[in-house]
């Protein structure tokens, strides 16, 4: 009997070990295969690839803190409009504030997008925009938790709410 459990458990190490080897060897992440899978496609150099990821990075985190900014000054002036005495020049700040952060993160955004474009080559350029042109094409948007496609839920635009085709309504004849 002692034998058998130690038998059995050799046999559950040495597959436990090879198993643990076999996942060492796959270390690249999807993030890591799509990162080289652009680099290839766009014939990407290692030095090219290193500051779009240190200035996509950079953006993410500024972007982190524009969205709770954002997220904040939402919730203030949603209590103001909901308060039961309505403070008008508060509600103006918070829309104003508001629309500062909104232009903020579009300047930011554009900003990125100029500086990503200065470290590619006009050919480089050119394939990124075909491959956002191709993706655009395919319903993809980004989304803070990844890609995903189509819409964000409900049924297809132009659809009734059972997924078929939206019935169109009768026309009318003017005499």
């Amino acid at each position: 009997m002692v034998r058998n459990t130690l038998a059995a458990a050799a046999v559950i190490g040495t597959v436990a070990l090879g198993a643990g080897t076999v996942l060492a060897q796959q270390t690249d992440t999807p993030k890591q295969q799509w990162g080289a899978k652009l680099q290839a496609d766009l014939g990407l150099t290692d030095d090219q690839m290193a500051s779009i990821r240190a200035l996509r990075q950079q953006e993410r985190q500024a972007a982190m803190a524009r969205r709770t900014d954002l997220r904040t000054t939402r919730t203030e002036l949603n209590q103001l409009l909901a308060a039961p005495q309505l403070d008008d020049a508060a509600i103006a700040a918070h829309v104003q504030k508001l629309a500062a952060l909104q232009a903020a993160s579009a300047t930011a955004q554009a900003n990125h997008d100029i500086s990503v474009r200065k470290l590619v080559s006009p050919d480089q350029f050119q394939k990124m925009q075909q491959m956002r042109t191709r993706f655009a094409s395919r319903g993809w948007r980004g989304h803070r938790r990844g890609w995903h496609h189509g819409n964000k839920g409900g049924a297809p635009s132009g659809s009734g709410s059972d997924g078929s085709a939206a019935e169109a309504p009768p026309a009318t004849t003017q005499p």
